[in-house]
């Protein structure tokens, strides 16, 4: 099972099923780069999400990447430990 992340310019949502949290840009988190008029999606595992949400709160902030010619990725950094980077294809 998969939960779905939407990003728009906006707001970035997250879920699965019934169930979805919205975070919006200011108010929640910031927003930056060229989101384009289309939204961002991506479908990571549940089972992946409790690497993924201690990688954010590690970080405290996260930097998402996507492109046409690549899978979107999701960079956490915290130095000077290193970064953790999350692919999904």
């Amino acid at each position: 099972m998969a939960a779905d992340v939407t990003i728009t310019a906006t707001r970035v949502k997250i879920g699965t099923g019934n169930v979805h949290f919205v975070l919006y840009k200011v108010q929640d988190c910031i927003i930056e780069g060229d989101i384009g008029v289309e939204p961002v999606h991506f479908h990571p595992r549940i089972d992946d999400l409790i690497s993924i949400s201690e990688g954010v709160v590690l970080a405290k902030r996260v930097w998402i990447y996507h492109s046409n010619s690549a899978p979107p990725m999701l960079h956490c950094p915290f130095p000077p430990v290193g970064d953790l980077m999350y692919y999904f294809v």
